[in-house]
């Protein structure tokens, strides 16, 4: 009933005003704690000598896409516990 014929439905992640996600407090709230997590427990290296590009893919909408890239997760504190491993 919101959908206006030939418009783009997929312009917003999680739309605004009257159709906004309901689940996105739950969604920020998730993301923020895994990646606190993950930042917490490793350092993020390239996986080669280059660094990623930054320059968005080209776009038709208003969310910005990345290239695709590959990172390696060196954890931290070598001698320590890592929070992925079973004492």
């Amino acid at each position: 009933r919101f959908l206006e014929p030939g418009k783009n439905s997929r312009a917003l992640a999680f739309g605004c005003g009257a159709r906004v996600c309901l689940g996105k407090p739950l969604a920020r709230l998730d993301l923020f704690v895994v990646l606190t997590r993950l930042l917490q427990a490793f350092t993020l290296l390239p996986s080669g000598d280059a660094l990623p590009s930054l320059q968005p893919l080209p776009h038709c909408s208003v969310i910005l896409k990345m290239q695709p890239f590959q990172v390696r997760l060196q954890p931290r504190g070598m001698g320590a516990h890592s929070p992925g491993q079973n004492q």
